[in-house]
């Protein structure tokens, strides 16, 4: 979560990339910029009709942690939920057992959901690669 007054904001350019989402809190003082993921298909009709509570992340390049609000968007990159982390937990694919498992879309063999990975992180997927399991509430 990044903070920055007001004061500090009217001196300098701030750039804002793709998919972070803006709340203005008092916008005399400060703005709060929220953290994002991407969900692809049927991933946000499984979130949104609560078939789904637990996203798995390899190389979480934005440091997801618990009471995180975070902005969830579709892959054509339009918004479709807000969920805030309840839990955080890192692993290795070899040794997700059944709560990591709970409430996430399966897969009918290890194989295929390695493959699903690799297509989402354009990486080679193996039982030893370290991913982030991530239980979240719908707000």
């Amino acid at each position: 979560m990044y903070y920055i007054e007001k004061k500090d904001f009217e001196k300098s350019k701030v750039w804002l990339f793709p998919f972070l989402s803006i709340i203005f809190f008092n916008t005399s003082y400060f703005f709060f910029i929220m953290k994002t993921l991407k969900f692809a298909p049927p991933l946000p009709e499984m979130i949104l009709s609560w078939q789904k509570n637990t996203t798995w992340r390899i190389s979480d390049d934005k440091n997801i942690s618990i009471w995180d609000m975070i902005e969830c968007f579709d892959i054509q990159k339009k918004n479709f939920a807000t969920i805030q982390v309840t839990k955080v937990k890192n692993t290795t694919f070899w040794n997700l057992d059944e709560e990591d498992k709970n409430w996430h879309e399966t897969f009918e063999t290890d194989e295929i959901m390695y493959a699903t990975y690799e297509k989402y992180y354009n990486k080679k997927i193996t039982p030893k690669t370290e991913v982030k399991v991530v239980k979240f509430e719908v707000i």
